[in-house]
């Protein structure tokens, strides 16, 4: 069915109409402080399988599940209240080492953390891929929590593009990848983070966190605040995937992409000396565009002769980078006089450089950081 797809500001009436047709089984998109989701009902089976459909999602991938800040404030502690709601398994609120949880559910909620638990039974399987667990976040973003207190019910919702393709970060993305499909995108603003969630697996015993995927959250940190190690998960082909099944989105080595072929240099450009400037094979005779996360030396003028230069930051900030990954992505890929896209990596000194190396070689061809 195609739709006069419609971008609204976040005022109450846009809220309301949203929540209006949520309540329909329709799907919405909606703004995140991470990237722009794809929203519905997380108990309505059919509303979720509409999502895979506008996306072009596979079914092996699951759905992230977004829940009010309103469980924060529940007397009996947040996961009594979300197994009371039925999205996680009523077990975890039992669990020998929930108090961690709860630590950490204390300080990154709302905010870009997922967590990976036993799913309740009001989460069809359509939301998990078929696992057992379920990837549960509370959303910053004020206009999301506005929905969620005006539907009352969680909401199911990965990113609002293509599926595989570069996240969206503005209300315009969700509309140039989307429109048509979809009838109202909240428009609240640019991604304050601009990355997705760090996603989590928690295990009660023995107790086991598993990063599932980088995000602004980083392992050390998680590691101080509860005391226990926090390994990482690599990538996953996605041959392997559909045999065995995704425990959460983001999981794929092979995701966030330009439809421009992606190479990435080991380093930042701005360690490089000219000497170690080269053009790649792929790259020759190509109109080169260069996505740079810190300045950009003279020496990749003079070699590459680029018909674009994106610098993310001056400084190389990673939350800068952060910002404007996505965005300067879509940027070139759309510019009609780039052929290929060459870009750097920062030097993973927080959550978010592991974050932003982790996108970018994903959506990478040649996949260097492997």
């Amino acid at each position: 069915m195609r739709f006069t797809t419609r971008i609204h500001l976040a005022t109450s009436d846009a809220i309301q109409e949203a929540a209006q047709l949520l309540k329909a089984g329709e799907v919405v998109g909606l703004p995140t402080e991470t990237v722009y989701g794809l929203a519905a009902n997380a108990h309505n089976a059919n509303a979720v399988k509409e999502i895979f459909n506008v996306k072009q999602r596979p079914a092996f991938d699951p759905l992230i599940v977004h829940v009010s800040d309103q469980h924060l404030q529940s007397p009996a502690g947040p996961l009594a209240s979300l197994s009371l709601e039925g999205t996680i398994a009523p077990q975890v609120a039992t669990w020998k080492n929930r108090a961690k949880i709860e630590l950490l559910i204390a300080r990154y909620w709302p905010g870009p953390l997922t967590l990976v638990l036993p799913k309740g039974l009001s989460i069809p399987d359509v939301v998990t891929s078929g696992q057992p667990t379920v990837g549960i976040r509370c959303p910053a973003h004020l206009a999301f929590q506005q929905v969620l207190a005006a539907t009352k019910f969680p909401l199911a919702a990965p990113s609002a593009n293509l599926f595989g393709r570069i996240s969206p970060t503005r209300a315009q993305h969700v509309y140039r990848e989307l429109g048509g499909q979809i009838q109202l995108i909240i428009d609240g603003g640019p991604c304050t983070v601009g990355v997705e969630s760090t996603i989590i697996q928690i295990i009660d015993e023995p107790f086991t966190v598993k990063i599932l995927r980088p995000g602004k959250i980083a392992a050390d940190e998680i590691e101080r605040l509860i005391g226990t190690p926090v390994t990482p998960t690599p990538g996953i082909a996605q041959t392997q995937i559909q045999k065995q099944g995704a425990v959460a989105p983001g999981m794929l080595d092979e995701h966030y992409a330009p439809t421009k072929p992606l190479i990435l240099t080991l380093r930042p450009f701005s360690q490089m000396v000219p000497s170690m400037v080269a053009v790649p094979n792929e790259l020759k005779g190509k109109k080169v565009g260069i996505l740079s996360t810190g300045p950009l030396l003279d020496s990749f003028w003079n070699t590459f002769n680029p018909v674009k230069v994106i610098e993310l930051s001056h400084q190389a900030v990673p939350q800068e980078i952060a910002q404007r990954l996505f965005l300067s992505l879509r940027e070139l890929d759309e510019d009609q006089t780039v052929d290929w896209i060459l870009a750097d990596v920062p030097e993973p000194t927080s959550g978010l450089g592991l974050a932003i190396r982790d996108r970018l070689n994903r959506a990478s061809r040649n996949k260097p950081l492997d």
